[in-house]
């Protein structure tokens, strides 16, 4: 997934700063994804690693994404690569076009670095997650 348009800095920081957080200090973002081999994978493009540069499932617990490939967006520049989250549940269970599954994943606010929008759906973009357990 790769975003539309993006929001500027001060509109991300000001958005960010209003997310709640829970006891842990964690804000719960949606990722859909597909279940193979006892795993979640991409349901998109590739997930690239430093190391092998190849697809490759989410890690269960923190997962640490490549930062360092610039996405153009199709409207308004560039962001940096991550993994891609919905803000909203109801946006991820509607972005699922056939039997993906919707995480619910944390991340703390600091792995935010963008704020923006696919199909018209807020998607933040972070340098860390963490991915629950597969069952």
């Amino acid at each position: 997934m790769c975003l539309h348009t993006i929001s500027n800095p001060e509109t991300t920081k000001n958005y960010i700063a209003k997310m709640v957080e829970d006891k842990q200090g964690l804000v719960t973002l949606f990722k859909v994804v597909a279940r193979r081999n006892n795993d979640y994978w991409p349901i998109y493009g590739k997930l690239i690693t430093a190391d092998t540069k190849v697809l490759r499932p989410f890690k269960e617990g923190l997962d640490e994404a490549v930062t360092t490939k610039e996405i153009e967006t199709e409207i308004d520049g560039c962001y940096n690569s991550g993994f891609h989250f919905f803000i909203h549940e109801m946006e991820a269970l509607q972005f699922r076009i056939r039997d993906e599954i919707v995480l619910k994943c944390k991340v703390k606010k600091e792995w935010i670095m963008t704020l923006g929008f696919q199909d018209y759906k807020s998607v933040v973009v972070t340098s860390k997650a963490i991915f629950p357990k597969y069952n």
